[in-house]
């Protein structure tokens, strides 16, 4: 026991001891500093040298940082870098004493430097190069003034342009690769650097597009350090042990430069910009195919919906024809037995009816299966509207005589006889509506209004409305009847095929328009068509004369501008109509200037002081001398007139107007002798039977708008109407229309009223009718 103990004792002391050895001795290995380690050089850089390939990049990448981590191992000097934001605030530090030394790489650099400063050999020697893209001509930095060149941020190379050639545009970049991407865009004429970074890079990622040049008139590339005199023998060092660096590292810091540079794998960046003419080719040429595809299988899907719709109608139209032709022969058989001729007359009567039903859906199944087939109705020639619609009438007359019906086509304006339209679409939506009217009347008039609905210029819409005595639709049959082989009851009795309706409202529909119905249970039916149209051009009236001079209607009433266009007339005036403030304008210009306007406070489409400065700056454009322009309106208060301010208004009257006051008005001079009234048919009417003929279509056209529920339309109507009263001075009808704005307002406002209201609003329309009729008018003083 006592021998073992110290045994151990003596060797656990000597196994301590070793540990400590071994720590001091690699304590002091670590502390020791060797004979040939100098202190650390802080050598400050600008941004030309701070980039990823120059003093500012990883050793791992070659070039200068490797050269210096060689310097560092074989010499002993450790480099302490500090980026500056530019080279002149790097010599500002050597200045100062922050940093023992500054590299720069341009010649012209030398001049900025501190007297003190002692410049090194050159480390490294190479020429300024300009890259510019392929195809353009080579031009020394001297003929560059004006153009953008691309040069490294703060760098040599932007001091150098900026003392020697102020002329040329510089835009600084933060990278080469900067430079170069720039330069391909074409947001850079051209790029200046060294040849040991641009030249391998312009080859790697531009080759194609880009091209190197040398710049004769840029300074060489040399690569010196400018360091205090204390220092001065550190980098004489550094610089002579460059030289002596064995052959193995400069090999070795090569390749790194190369792995770096030609050998790592591009970016997607680069791909994408040196590829980018065949990858926006190759995605044209996928988007092109894409698209065809999708249109295929459009056209696809279209076709066979088609088909469908061809087999559907081809199995209808079987099953009917099939009924028809066997009725057709069921009669004439029957009418053969029958030995009795009253019989025998109902027997081909019924062959009649069936064969009658067989044309007519024979008729609307080949004009639905062309249409489908064509996808839209094709255009037909341009003719009078007025005039299709004649002929269309004349030949459904000898059906509707058959039935005891009578076929009355009434015109809205004047516009409705000059009005084009495609003929065929006219006439095949017309004979479809009368035929349909006729089929399901058996009493009364059918009635067909053809109007023209103003739009731009000459365009607009024709407007065309039969009227039935039949029995009406239901509300819930109202859309159904124009879905194809979707008819009524009431339709299929009559033989329908429930084709026709369809086919009318695709066919309006192509040419711009619509079809719709308004119709109750035993009150008959008003099928009201839309299609595209346009007034004939009228020629320019001639330039008045003294002694005729012109004249400018502006008024949205018929009615009352019949009446202003007969007194100015028997005024010695040559006069023109407008309904609209759009139509005013396009007459004005197209005719020339007037003499007189007069206009509509407050029309459809526009305010009358809205018109008014139209006009005027229209006449002050072209040169022309100002027409007198009088203002009609049923206002009176002094605010609706301040619109009017600068227009140079010569007279406001007010509703109803004293035609004493507007003679005086027109002509504020002598009055010229009257003309001699016309005598005899429609224009020898005198105002107020202008005014009770007008007044009876406008109301009539009322009751249409409200049964359909347009409320809006109702009331613009019945503003136009109320005017037209105020201009006789018709008090009672004044009252009624008045009363019937107020309920219009407040259903345009909260859509359609419940029954009790719809009870008010037929009382104030009978009211509004009987004031029309036998109300106590006055019409309004006229002199002479």
């Amino acid at each position: 026991m006592t021998t073992v103990a110290p045994s151990r004792a003596l060797g656990a002391l000597l196994l301590f001891s070793g540990i400590a050895a071994v720590i001091l001795c690699l304590v002091l290995l670590a502390l020791a500093t060797p004979s040939h380690r100098r202190p650390v050089f802080r050598l400050a850089i600008g941004p030309q040298m701070a980039t990823p390939y120059g003093l500012g990049g990883s050793p791992l990448n070659g070039g200068p940082s490797a050269y210096a981590e060689a310097l560092e191992a074989h010499v002993g000097i450790r480099l302490e870098l500090h980026r500056s934001p530019s080279i002149e605030r790097a010599i500002d530090l050597l200045r100062t004493g922050e940093v023992d030394g500054v590299a720069f790489s341009l010649p012209s650099t030398r001049a900025l430097l501190p007297a003190s400063a002692v410049v090194s050999a050159p480390f490294y020697t190479g020429t300024s190069v300009l890259v510019t893209r392929r195809g353009s001509d080579h031009a020394p930095l001297a003929a560059l003034a004006g153009r953008r060149v691309a040069v490294i941020d703060n760098g040599e190379y932007r001091a150098f342009l900026a003392r020697n050639h102020p002329g040329i545009q510089v835009l600084p970049m933060a990278l080469p690769g900067d430079m170069l991407a720039a330069l391909d865009s074409g947001t850079a004429d051209a790029a200046l650097g060294g040849d040991a970074i641009l030249v391998p890079l312009t080859r790697r990622d531009h080759n194609a597009i880009l091209q190197v040049h040398p710049a004769p008139d840029a300074p060489p590339v040399e690569l010196r350090v400018a360091s205090v005199p204390r220092r001065a023998a550190d980098v004489a060092a550094a610089h002579d042990a460059l030289g002596a660096l064995p052959s193995t590292i400069h090999t070795d810091i090569l390749e790194r430069t190369l792995d770096a540079i030609y050998r790592a794998p591009p970016t997607i960046r680069a791909v994408a910009l040196y590829y980018r003419v065949p990858i926006v080719v190759c995605c044209l040429v996928m988007l092109t195919i894409l698209l065809s595809m999708l249109r295929a299988y459009r056209m696809t899907r279209r076709a066979a919906a088609r088909q469908a719709e061809a087999a559907r109608i081809l199995t209808l139209v079987n099953h009917e024809l099939r009924n028809s032709a066997s009725s057709v022969i069921s009669a004439i058989d029957l009418a053969e037995a029958e030995p009795v001729q009253p019989l025998r007359e109902q027997h081909f009567a019924s062959a009649r009816s069936a064969a009658d039903a067989l044309r007519h859906t024979l008729t609307n199944a080949l004009e639905f299966m062309f249409h489908e087939a064509t996808h839209r109705h094709s255009a037909g020639a341009c003719h009078r509207a007025h005039a299709v619609l004649v002929e269309c009438i004349s030949g459904m007359r000898p059906l509707a005589l058959s039935k005891g019906l009578q076929l009355r086509l009434a015109l809205e304006g004047p516009d409705a006889t000059v009005t084009q339209c495609d003929a065929r679409a006219l006439h095949h939506i017309a004979s479809n509506l009368i035929s349909n009217a006729i089929k399901f009347s058996d009493t009364g008039v059918i009635g067909v209004r053809l109007g023209f609905l103003r739009g731009v210029g000459e365009l607009g819409q024709i407007s065309m409305r039969v009227t039935d005595t039949g029995p009406g639709i239901a509300t819930e049959d109202i859309e159904r009847i124009f879905v194809a082989f979707s008819g009524t009851a009431q339709g299929r009795r009559k033989l329908g095929t429930g084709i026709g309706l369809s086919l009318c409202r695709r066919i309006a529909i192509s040419q711009g328009g619509d079809i719709a119905v308004v119709s109750k249970l035993g009150r008959g039916s008003t099928f009201i068509a839309t299609l595209r149209g346009r007034r004939e051009a009228t020629t320019a009236a001639p330039a008045a004369t003294l002694d005729c001079p012109r004249a400018l209607v502006i008024e949205d009433q018929p009615a009352i501008a019949e009446i202003i266009r007969r007194r100015l007339h028997s005024q010695q005036f040559e006069v023109s109509v407008a309904h609209t403030g759009a139509s005013a304008l396009a007459s004005l210009a197209a005719e020339g200037p007037f003499a007189l306007i007069t206009l509509d406070g407050d029309l459809m489409d526009q305010t009358g002081s809205a018109i008014a400065v139209a006009i005027r700056r229209m006449e002050s454009r072209h040169g022309w001398p100002a027409a007198r322009l009088i203002s009609l309106s049923g206002a009176t208060e002094d605010g609706d007139r301040q619109g009017y301010a600068g227009t140079d208004v010569h007279r406001f009257l007010s509703k109803p107007v004293a035609w004493c006051e507007f003679d005086a008005a027109v002509r504020p001079g002598p009055s010229p002798a009257p003309r001699a009234a016309p005598v005899g048919g429609a224009h020898g009417l005198d105002v107020m039977a202008i005014y009770a003929t007008q007044m009876q279509v406008d109301l009539t056209d009322l009751e249409t708008v409200i049964a359909a529920g347009n409320w809006r339309r109702a009331l613009a109507m019945a503003h136009r109407i109320q005017g037209a009263a105020s201009m006789v001075g018709d008090k009672n009808a004044v009252a009624a229309i008045c009363a019937l704005q107020t309920c219009l307002k407040i259903h345009a406002i909260n859509g359609d009223p419940a029954d009790q209201d719809l009870t008010q609003l037929a009382i104030l329309l009978a009211r509004l009718r009987d004031a029309a009729n036998g109300g106590d008018t006055h019409p309004p003083t006229s002199s002479g």
